[in-house]
């Protein structure tokens, strides 16, 4: 559609007579009406809503692993407004759902049954959870290393008024 200024339009349909003064300008109001309502749909459509999404890292192994310090992570990723906590059972809900369609199933698929929390992440598929609103960012367990928060090299050297430098005014 082609865009014509408004005071063009103004001045055109002024000079010709074919409306009385008050309803050009009538006119005109309801012509920048409707650009502005224009504009505001076509803002609305270009930006859709942001999804915030939390980071959840759940460490598979159990309590022998911890005792070890021989620690596996896997990445998920949920939404924010949901507790992290509820992650666990939400994935024991996916691989539920895995197992009974399974049992239901003629002839057994390549990927067998889920027992573990570790072996859902690994085996299941994106679309499976994605009915729970996760999404797993590792399907390979990651291995975690435990810190004690402090640097070991290099502090050594610098004394207490060497960390921050002096401010200058």
């Amino acid at each position: 559609m082609a865009k014509i200024d408004i005071g063009i339009i103004q001045r055109v349909l002024s000079e010709s007579d074919l409306l009385p003064e008050g309803r050009v300008s009538e006119l005109v109001t309801l012509m920048q009406r409707l650009n502005d309502e224009r504009a505001q749909a076509e803002a609305e459509q270009a930006q859709p809503p942001v999804k915030k999404q939390d980071v959840v890292i759940l460490f598979t192994g159990g309590d022998e692993a911890l005792a070890a310090r021989d620690l596996t992570a896997a990445i998920i990723k949920m939404p924010a407004s949901e507790d992290p906590s509820s992650a666990l059972d939400k994935i024991s809900a996916v691989a539920f759902d895995h197992n009974n369609r399974l049992q239901e199933r003629a002839r057994p698929t390549r990927r067998g049954a889920v027992n573990t929390i570790a072996g859902a992440l690994e085996t299941l598929k994106p679309k499976d959870f994605k009915a729970q609103n996760l999404q797993v960012v590792t399907k390979l367990p990651v291995l975690a290393v435990q810190s004690d928060n402090r640097l070991t090299r290099g502090l050594e050297d610098l004394e207490v008024d060497d960390r921050l430098p002096e401010a200058t005014e």
